[in-house]
């Protein structure tokens, strides 16, 4: 179901229809779903668009379709005094930001994208963690940014895992886990500046949708120095734990609930501290 219903997107109007339409030919827009989720992207210059295009979701579809959900607007400002361009990102005509470079202005859209994308697609349910397959199921790691879920995730892949996300867990109805294989990001240091490792050769080798059970999932934190340990999260706990990292809890309360309650019903759900990378991926793969 779209963000703005039939009626949001009728209210554009046949106007604003056909003026998309030509900035389509023009080659300064281009429009896309992915998920259920219409979105477009505006450039004040056709280079722009391969730059944008690059940061849209996985599994994303051009459409021509223009009622869309969410619009997006990037220009490049007026050169400044020490001869550096600078990027105006727009969304729904107000100012996300002003940014000083390309590389910047792309992660600050693709992060937008991604939030916007994970919070309104239905009935998919998106999680934050990182993905991996291992003898047909799915090993979860739920965790926010800087958590450490994207070294885990190349550690495993090291290990011959498959790679789904180090993103966002996409699960469907039944509980089970759809890829999401955008480029993984990896930082330099534990708060570095995260550039991207492309873990294609480590995708599912079939173009078709791929969703599997979870087999395990594991809430874990990189701790310097500490040892490695995990405990067994009781329902309840786990319960609450999977719902901390669940986009649309606030929007979509029931259909989290009866998803994650699935997910906590067929995997064992663990949550601890990691130093040691390499004893943590012998449990995972183990257990699984």
């Amino acid at each position: 179901m779209s963000p703005l219903g039939d009626e949001g997107r009728a209210a554009g109007g046949a106007g604003t229809r056909l003026e998309n339409v030509e900035r389509v030919k023009s080659g300064k827009i281009i429009a896309f779903e992915a998920y259920g989720v219409r979105v477009g992207v505006e450039v004040s210059t056709p280079e722009l668009l391969d730059a944008a295009v690059e940061r849209f979701p996985p599994k994303w579809i051009a459409i021509d379709d223009t009622m869309l959900d969410r619009r997006y607007h990037i220009e490049v400002a007026s050169e400044s005094d020490d001869g550096l361009d600078r990027f105006r990102l727009y969304v729904d005509d107000s100012l996300l930001g002003s940014l000083n470079n390309l590389d910047d202005t792309m992660e600050e859209l693709e992060s937008s994208i991604q939030i916007f994308v994970a919070e309104f697609a239905a009935p998919h349910l998106f999680v934050h963690a990182g993905v991996v397959a291992w003898k047909g199921r799915a090993i979860v790691l739920p965790g926010t940014s800087f958590a450490g879920k994207s070294t885990l995730v190349k550690a495993l892949l090291d290990a011959g895992a498959t790679y789904y996300s180090d993103e966002y867990a996409v699960l469907d109805e039944h509980g089970q886990v759809h890829p999401y294989p955008r480029r993984i990001s990896m930082r330099e240091g534990p708060f570095g500046t995260a550039g991207r490792i492309d873990a294609g050769h480590a995708a599912p080798e079939t173009s078709r949708e791929v969703a599997i059970p979870v087999g395990v999932v594991l809430l874990t934190r990189f701790k310097e120095g500490a040892p490695w340990a995990c405990t067994r999260l009781e329902r309840g706990a786990a319960m609450l734990a999977l719902c901390e990292q669940t986009v649309a809890i606030q929007r979509r309360p029931a259909d989290t609930f009866a998803i994650l309650g699935r997910v906590v019903d067929s995997a064992p759900i663990y949550k601890g501290s990691r130093g040691d990378l390499e004893a943590a991926v012998s449990f995972l793969l183990d257990t699984v």
